[in-house]
C-alpha cells in the first residue's frame, strides 16, 4: 500500500515521501548528501532512500540495525543507499510538507511522540517516544553547511517543546526533546551552492520556523498534547497534585461548606484559573518556578498566594488565606497562588 504525501521536484530532480507499510519513505531520484544520526547507514553518506520505520511500542531488539536492513529488504531498495530511522509514532500521524525559503525548496518530515521527554542533565527515562526529523533541501550544501542547518532544526524542535511546555516526567524539568530523537538532512547537490544554514539566513529562519510548527503538528496529531490543554493537566505535568493541594486546605482550615466538597471546589479552582488575571498570574508562577526555585522568597510566594484570595474574597480572603499559610508548607509559586484562589473560593461561599 503506497500513500503519496508530497513531492520535490526541479527538472531532473524529484524526492517524494510516501507512507509505505509501515514506514515513511524518502526516495530521491539522485544521489542525495546526507548527515545524519541514523541507526542504519548513519553519519556523513551518499544515499538515495530514506526510511522512518514504525515498530511496537514494546520494541527491544538487541539489533535496531538488522531490523531496518529488513525492512528495507522488504520495501524493495537498496541497503547501501537507505538511511534508516525508526520510532513507535504511528506513521500516519506524520506531518509531510515542502517549504520554499526565496528560490530554495525542502521537503521535511516529522513524526513526534514526546512521552520520554527529558530535560539536559536526566538519566535517560525508559518510555518510548521519538521525534524524528527529515529535511532534503533542492540545492548544493557542503557538509559544514549541513552541520549548521542541523543546528538551526534542533533548535526549532528545542522551541517547540518551549511552546508546549513539554516537562520532563524524571525531572519536572523543561524538556528539550526525547532521549532518541533522530535526524536526517539532506541535499540534492542541484543548484544553488549554499554556506550557511543558520537563524540569520533565509534558509534557516524558514528551517527553523517550519520544524518548530510541524513538531507542534505532529505531537498533537500522536499524543493529543496543545498549549489549550486543561491547567490540571500542566499543573499535574509539573508534579503538582490539585486534589492533594485542596484536600489539604480542607483539612487545616477545618471548614465544613458546600465550596468543601472535593468537585465543587476543584471545579471552582479551574474556573478561577480561566480568570484573564489569574491565568496572566499562573503563566508568571510557572515561569518564576522555572528559573528562579532555587533562590525564591518564601515571602514572596506568600503574598502572592495572599494577594490573589483578596482580589477575588476581599478582607476575608485574606483572613482565610493568612490562617492557611500558618499551618500549611509549600514550595513553590505556582503551590502558593493554588492556595490563595483555594482561600478565596472557601471564603467566599456559605
Amino acid at each position: 500500500m503506497w500513500k503519496h504525501l508530497a513531492c520535490l521536484e526541479d527538472g531532473s530532480t524529484k524526492v517524494e515521501a510516501a507512507l509505505v507499510e509501515r514506514a515513511l519513505l524518502v526516495s530521491s531520484s539522485v544521489p542525495l548528501r546526507a548527515l545524519s544520526s541514523a541507526v542504519l547507514n548513519g553519519g556523513p553518506r551518499r544515499v538515495r532512500y530514506i526510511i522512518n520505520y514504525q515498530v511496537p511500542k514494546n520494541y527491544r531488539a538487541r539489533n535496531p540495525k538488522r531490523t531496518l536492513i529488513r525492512a528495507a529488504q522488504r520495501l524493495g531498495i537498496p541497503v547501501r543507499e537507505t538511511a534508516g530511522l525508526m520510532t513507535a509514532a504511528n506513521m500516519r500521524n506524520a506531518v509531510v510538507k515542502v517549504f520554499r525559503a526565496e528560490d530554495v525548496e525542502f521537503l521535511l518530515a516529522v513524526t513526534a511522540g514526546v512521552s520520554n521527554a527529558i530535560a539536559i542533565g536526566d538519566a535517560p527515562p525508559r518510555a518510548v517516544g521519538t521525534i524524528n526529523v527529515i529535511v532534503i533541501v533542492n540545492a548544493n550544501l557542503p557538509y559544514p553547511c549541513l552541520v549548521e542547518a542541523a543546528k538551526t532544526i534542533t533548535e526549532g524542535k528545542a522551541d517547540a517543546m518551549r511552546l508546549l511546555d513539554v516537562r520532563s516526567p524524571t525531572s519536572r524539568l523543561p524538556a528539550v526533546g526525547t532521549s532518541t530523537d533522530s535526524l536526517v538532512v539532506a541535499c540534492t547537490g542541484q543548484g544553488s551552492k549554499i554556506r550557511y544554514a543558520g537563524l540569520a539566513t533565509s534558509l534557516g529562519s524558514l528551517l527553523g520556523k517550519a520544524t518548530r510548527d510541524l513538531v507542534l503538528q505532529a505531537v498533537e496529531r500522536q499524543d493529543g498534547l496543545s498549549w489549550s490543554r486543561s491547567a490540571d493537566k500542566k499543573l499535574f505535568e509539573r508534579g503538582i497534585l490539585l486534589d492533594d493541594l485542596l484536600q489539604r486546605a480542607v483539612t487545616v482550615l477545618r471548614v465544613r461548606s458546600r465550596s468543601t466538597e472535593p468537585d465543587k471546589l476543584k471545579n471552582s479552582v479551574l474556573k478561577l484559573l480561566k480568570h484573564p488575571a489569574t491565568s496572566s498570574l499562573m503563566a508568571a508562577a510557572l515561569r518564576a518556578d522555572d528559573d528562579l526555585l532555587a533562590s525564591s522568597s518564601k515571602e514572596a510566594m506568600k503574598l502572592m498566594g495572599e494577594a490573589i484570595a483578596r482580589y477575588f474574597s476581599g478582607d476575608e480572603g485574606s483572613k482565610v488565606f493568612q490562617k492557611l499559610a500558618l499551618h500549611i508548607r509549600l514550595n513553590t509559586y505556582t503551590e502558593w497562588l493554588l492556595a490563595g484562589l483555594a482561600a478565596g473560593v472557601l471564603a467566599s461561599t456559605p
